[in-house]
């Protein structure tokens, strides 16, 4: 699980650069697929 996440991280790393400067700059934009998308981000963070 933790290959596939990391993978997966790998493979959007501009995606993520993306959703988190909007995420930290506040912006009121996630929906549902953004949302499982951070959680991917949280699991390949924590390890």
């Amino acid at each position: 699980m933790l290959f596939n996440n990391l993978r997966f991280f790998d493979w959007h790393l501009i995606q993520y650069k993306i959703d988190i400067f909007f995420l930290f700059k506040g912006v009121n934009y996630v929906n549902q697929d953004n949302k499982t998308k951070y959680v991917v981000f949280a699991n390949a963070s924590i390890g």
